[in-house]
């Protein structure tokens, strides 16, 4: 029987931020990639999706066209919409058409969805990680801090991130991340960090791995968003432009 209560949306999304197709599409991505939808199986519909996040369905439906375009999800006359398994190649032949000479539009979007990703694997990472797993990244910590090379602190900066990844345990947050690593090269060869803000990101690195040894992985995930947007504002700035948060 039901007694007239409206129910409140599981994840209600923020109306003063991104655009709300975004938001949804980000959690859809985020369940998706920690197995709740896993693939084979039907998303739920529009309309449970829309109570459950405090939207109506028109966002709903936009953030489900935004990972059908991908080929997360796939629209199935008759049946619904069904998690697709990943296969890089098919992500790869949509966007690859933008990656000759990408744009600002193209990086930030696929930095957007990295920070996604990341933030579902360092929680994963949290929960899953080993001692001798943290204190490798602690190892690529000493890097950074080190008299390396240039060379070699990117490359210390890139395992760092690709470790989380692995110890996070999710083949799919892997490739992406992989995948990500490699379209997003252009980014790393435009951006220029200044000496104060290179100690900002070791900072945030090493403030990222208390969070991982305490087992905390929601502060770890805000951690990993506010680093990676950090570096959105200076791809931005790099291109003389601001983008909106």
């Amino acid at each position: 029987m039901m007694n007239g209560k409206k129910t409140e949306p599981e994840e209600p999304l923020s109306r003063e931020s991104e655009p709300l197709y975004r938001q949804a599409a980000e959690i859809l991505r985020d369940r998706i990639l920690k197995g709740e939808y896993p693939p084979g199986t039907m998303i739920p519909s529009e309309r449970e999706l829309g109570n459950s996040l405090g939207i109506s369905r028109i966002p709903i439906r936009d953030a489900i066209k935004s990972l059908q375009y991908i080929g997360i999800v796939n629209q199935v006359k008759g049946k619904g919409v069904v998690v697709q398994k990943l296969d890089p190649g098919q992500v790869l032949a949509k966007v690859g058409p933008f990656l000759a000479s990408p744009g600002l539009k193209t990086l930030i979007d696929l930095l957007d969805i990295r920070i996604a990703v990341e933030q579902v694997s360092v929680r994963e990472a949290a929960r899953k990680g080993m001692p001798e797993d943290f204190d490798e990244l602690a190892r690529l910590i000493a890097v950074l801090r080190s008299e390396a090379s240039e060379k070699e602190k990117e490359d210390a900066g890139r395992q760092f991130h690709l470790k989380i990844a692995e110890i996070g345990d999710n083949q799919i947050a892997v490739i992406l991340w992989l995948f990500f690593d490699e379209l997003l090269k252009i980014s790393r060869s435009v951006v220029h960090l200044t000496e104060a803000e290179k100690t900002q990101s070791y900072e945030e690195h090493e403030e990222l791995l208390r969070a991982l040894r305490m087992r905390d992985g929601d502060k770890a995930a805000a951690i990993m968003k506010a680093h990676l947007e950090t570096t959105r504002r200076e791809l931005a700035a790099s291109h003389g432009a601001s983008v909106k948060e």
